[in-house]
This record gives C-alpha cells, structure tokens and sequence, in this order.
C-alpha cells in the first residue's frame, strides 16, 4: 500500500484525499522550474493538487504562488499541506474550473502538471478520470486559459508524456506561444523517452534547447544529473 504521505527536507505532502500522488516526473518539474526561472513576483500552478508544485516552488521563491485546484477532496488537501508548511503567507489556494475563474492578476510563471492521457481507455471513477485524462481540461482548453493570463515576457511550463510533444508544442502555436526549450525525462539509458517537461513564451525564440535527463544509472542509483537537480528536496540525497 502506498504511502498516505510522502516526506521532504522542508515540507510534508499529505495525499490521501488525491487521486494522483507524488511522482518522480513531477518532482523533476518542480525542481527544474524553481533552478532555472525563478525569482517571479507571481506565479499560477494550474491543477494544482495536492499543492506539489506550488510548495517546491515556494522553497526557493519569495514570489507570491497561487494554485487552482477544481476536485473539492483534493482542494482540502492542498490547503492542508500549504496549512502544514512553512510557506503559508505566500501561497494561495483556489478552489474553481481555470477555464471559468476570474483571476485578477496576470503571472510570470504559469506551471502546469495537467490531465495526461488523450483518448485511451479512463478508469471509470470520477476523481481518478479527472486527473489522469484529458477529458475535462484538454490542451487547447488549457493553452487557451494560459494565452489570456500569461505577462507578456513571462513563461509557461508544462509535463506531459514523450508522445504529446509535437501535439503540444503545434497547440501552442495556435494560441501564440512558442516552445523555447523541452526537457526530455528517460528512467535508464535503455529506457525509452517517457516524459517531457516543455517551456513556451510569447515571443518565437531562435531556437528550441534541447536537453534530457536520465533518473537512474545503469546499478539503478539515481543518476548524477537527477541527484544535482533533487539535492535541496529529496531527504537521502
């Protein structure tokens, strides 16, 4: 049985009332993000659960981070752990639908861990089928929301499986943002692409940097990249 709670060097996530729990390729997200464009002022975690992201991102921002979470079991347990940790006064909880809720601000960074899978075959349990599949907040939905809430110069970062990459980085165009760099996530060096982290802005950039991380050594230690990326998170590292 999994872990009702999974323990970090800063804070506790509680995860009982989540569908979806921690994750390594969420974990990596969050870290990734918080190492490469932080400081912001405010940033927006869209689908924000158990309040993951939104929490390793509080560790090394002083920026003001809000995060939007529909599933009401699950928006009670955001609360609690952002209740539970030390960075309360710069995190905020949104209960609502991202496609409807009114937001007063504009962000510098937008981040989000949303629904992954397309039309494949869903769970048949209302909580489980929101989070995992597509069918509530799909990327067009998604970009769309993030097109009228993103500053300007600011960034979105999204994970996704390896396989939406090109689907994602097309439906970003559509609505004006450009992908500037992708993070391709691999378990071993034998392992195919299974995830990737994709970083989009308004203006079209040169280039597209591409970049991959490999979790685990060929002994099954985790790798050294990973180690560097997860050292301030991860309590045996």
């Amino acid at each position: 049985m999994a872990n009702n709670y999974f323990s970090f060097r800063q804070f506790t996530i509680f995860q009982e009332q989540c569908a979806l729990r921690v994750s390594t390729d969420s974990c990596i997200l969050g870290a990734w993000l918080a190492n490469k464009y932080l400081p912001a002022k405010k940033i927006l975690d869209i689908g924000a659960g158990t309040g993951l992201l939104m929490l390793m991102l509080a560790q090394k921002s002083s920026a003001e981070i809000h995060g939007i979470e529909i599933e009401p079991t699950c928006f009670s347990q955001l609360e609690y752990n952002i209740a539970k940790s030390p960075f309360t006064e710069k995190c905020i909880a949104i209960n609502g639908d991202v496609r409807t809720n009114h937001f007063k601000d504009k962000y510098e960074i937008i981040v989000s861990n949303p629904p992954f899978f397309d039309g494949q075959l869903a769970a048949g349990e209302i909580k489980k089928d929101m989070a995992k599949h597509s069918t509530h907040l799909d990327l067009s939905s998604l970009f769309n929301v993030v097109d009228g809430i993103l500053m300007d110069d600011g960034k979105f970062c999204i994970l996704l499986p390896f396989y939406r990459l090109h689907e994602a980085v097309e439906t970003g165009m559509a609505y004006g943002l450009h992908c500037c760099e992708v993070l391709n996530i691999r378990h071993t060096v034998n392992h195919e692409f299974f995830r990737s982290i994709l970083l989009f802005e308004k203006t079209a950039p040169e280039i597209c940097k591409q970049q991959e991380l490999i979790i685990r050594n060929a002994d099954g230690e985790y790798s050294d990249e990973f180690s560097v990326l997860l050292k301030d998170y991860y309590l045996h590292l």
